[in-house]
């Protein structure tokens, strides 16, 4: 009876595993989905906090996604909150080196918060430009803070 027992334990948390692990899935595609909702009407400070809230549950839900940390960094910047944006830039830039955009808002951040690590920026531009040459703004950003590193008036 014991091993009984023991094999009916063990299929039934495969299944829940399995229907968690799914159910998961959705419900992070839900929290993001309401979260991008949330964050275009956010004009009132509501709609903001829900977009932060839903792109924070995201992230408590798929701890690993770069875009989940990118979309609220975007929901920060939005409540003027540079520092949490910034971090959570360099979150997702973490997670996904790849990730060109992360590396360009992670630049406009330290402009935001007034970095005097302009290397920093200047390294940011340039990765992001690395991974996505159609980030037209990160080349015209860069452009100015080469100049001014190399003390050129023009």
């Amino acid at each position: 009876m014991n091993d009984y027992l023991a094999r009916m334990l063990v299929v039934t948390l495969c299944l829940v595993c399995t229907w968690g692990c799914g159910n998961n899935d959705a419900q992070f595609q839900e929290a993001m989905d309401k979260g991008k909702a949330a964050f275009v009407s956010g004009t009132s400070q509501e709609k903001r906090q829900e977009a932060l809230d839903l792109f924070t549950r995201a992230i408590a839900l798929k701890p690993d996604s770069a875009l989940a940390y990118l979309s609220r960094g975007h929901a920060y910047i939005k409540n003027s909150d540079m520092q949490k944006a910034f971090n959570d830039y360099d979150k997702a830039a973490a997670l996904d080196p790849t990730m060109a955009h992360a590396y360009y808002h992670r630049a406009l951040a330290r402009i935001a918060l007034q970095s005097k690590d302009e290397r920093a920026i200047i390294q940011d531009l340039q990765k992001a430009l690395e991974l996505d040459s159609s980030i037209a703004a990160a080349g015209t950003l860069l452009m100015l803070y080469e100049k001014k590193d190399s003390g050129s008036p023009f």
